[in-house]
Order: structure tokens, then C-alpha cells, then sequence
């Protein structure tokens, strides 16, 4: 008997699993409003009343999908930092699942869209969700900056409300061109203007390079026969770099406490 039950549990299980799996994809392409349960339950090969078996309604399966998504990513953050990959890497990892899930993708967008609205059940589960993110963000970036992987002239409350905005956007427009977007490689020009290394190379150490390339420079004496660089004149008014633009924009206000040291 209890050998039947246990198998009947699996069954179960296994069916849940297809149950997400399927309205993961049909939220995604319908958005919520727009899927009925009868076409996750034809997709799935189930009547209406076994998928309202499993989650009682469209909200219920609804919440499911959120919460399912929600705990594949904690899993995989844990995962990450049980390994020591640091947070830098895990957005990196994250930016190239991403572009191996369009399902998931979609879900996101869409449903995230749908949410603005006051009316709509997923909204509260948004809202708290971006305000996780804001709070996880801030720590995470004010350690990177703690440990001289991140300028410190940047707030890192700012920069990780501004990450999360150009990944947001990023998949947005990924989806309606995937072929004209490299999702991966935009992420990583975007990490380098805020002179967030690759691993292992902090700002430190690159700033050193840097220093130690200009001082070449400068005390080189050409050899004979050997062709001379010109030295630039100073023009004052030379464009500012893209990095110099965006770190003004991200430049720590005066009336906003310095994040060095706090954070857990």
C-alpha cells in the first residue's frame, strides 16, 4: 500500500512539473490575462478539473509559476555562493541562462509588464520581488566596492537599481530580435564601463597596468631611426568617454550616506 502511495505521489510530482513547465511557456507568449487554463491543460494532455486539481485556479497556478522561478533562482544564487563564485560571475551565469531561456524570458517581460497594473493578482508579488532586488543589489555592490573591484566614487544603491533597469531592457529587446541583441555580450561592455573587471582583475590591479604602461611611455627614449608619437595638444573641448558620462550619472549625491563599510 504504501509503495502505491509513493508512486502515486511521483506521478503526481512529475505531472505538477509539467503543469509549470507548460504555463511558464503560455504565460509567456499569452501573458496572464490572456491564457486559459484549458489550453495549458490541452498542452499538458490533462482535463481542466486535473489541472485545477493541482492549483485550484488561474491565480493559484499563476502564484506556482512565480514562486517556482522565484526558488530556481535562489537555488542557483546558493549554489553560487556555497562554490565561491562571486556576485559579479553569478550575474554573468544569469545573463547567459537567460539567453538560453526565451520561455523564462518571456515570462518575465511580459507578466512584469501586466504588473504595473494595481488590479492584477502578480502585482504585490512584483513589487516585492524589484524591492528584494534593491536591497540584495545595494549589499552585494557596496562589498564589491568594499574590496576594490568597483570605484569608489559610484553608489552602489544607484548602480545596482541601474543594472537591474539595462537587464530588464536588455531581454526586452533580446525578444524582439534575438539575432541583432548579443544579450551576453552588451551585459559585459555594459560591466566594463563601470570598470567592473573581469574575474580575478581588480580595479587596483588594473589601474597599476595602467600606470605602469603611461610610465613606459612617458620615459621611453625612441632609438635612432625609430618614429616618434606626437604629443596631443589639450583640447578642452574633447567629448567625454561613455564611462565618464555614465559614472556621472551614477556618482554618489551629497546628500546620500556613504555606503563603505555597511555592508553585512
Amino acid at each position: 500500500m504504501a509503495a502505491r502511495t509513493d508512486l502515486r505521489k511521483v506521478r503526481g510530482d512529475k505531472r505538477r512539473t509539467r503543469i509549470l513547465s507548460t504555463a511558464v511557456e503560455v504565460f509567456g507568449e499569452q501573458g496572464y490575462r490572456g491564457t486559459s487554463l484549458r489550453e495549458i491543460a490541452r498542452r499538458v494532455g490533462i482535463s481542466d478539473a486535473g489541472l485545477l486539481h493541482h492549483f485550484g485556479s488561474k491565480v493559484g497556478l499563476l502564484a506556482a509559476t512565480i514562486a517556482e522561478r522565484d526558488e530556481m533562482d535562489r537555488v542557483r544564487r546558493e549554489a553560487s555562493e556555497a562554490a565561491g563564485v562571486g556576485f559579479v560571475d553569478t550575474m554573468r551565469d544569469q545573463v547567459a541562462r537567460n539567453a538560453q531561456s526565451p520561455g523564462l524570458v518571456a515570462l518575465h517581460v511580459v507578466l512584469s509588464a501586466e504588473a504595473t497594473d494595481p488590479q492584477h493578482p502578480a502585482h504585490e508579488s512584483f513589487r516585492e520581488r524589484y524591492r528584494q532586488i534593491r536591497h540584495q543589489d545595494d549589499a552585494s555592490f557596496s562589498r564589491l566596492q568594499d574590496s576594490g573591484e568597483m570605484r569608489r566614487d559610484l553608489d552602489p544603491r544607484r548602480v545596482g537599481q541601474l543594472v537591474t533597469a539595462m537587464m530588464d531592457g536588455l531581454q526586452l529587446q533580446w525578444l524582439l530580435d534575438p539575432d541583432a541583441v548579443d544579450m551576453v555580450g552588451l551585459f559585459e561592455d555594459f560591466l566594463h564601463l563601470l570598470e567592473i573587471p573581469a574575474p580575478g582583475h581588480g580595479v587596483h590591479e588594473r589601474r597599476d597596468r595602467a600606470m605602469t604602461s603611461e610610465s613606459h611611455h612617458e620615459h621611453h627614449v625612441p632609438a635612432p631611426g625609430e618614429p616618434t608619437v606626437p604629443e596631443l595638444e589639450e583640447d578642452e573641448s574633447v567629448a567625454p568617454r561613455p564611462e565618464e558620462e555614465i559614472a556621472d550619472i551614477l556618482r554618489a549625491e551629497p546628500d546620500v550616506a556613504d555606503h563603505s563599510g555597511s555592508a553585512p
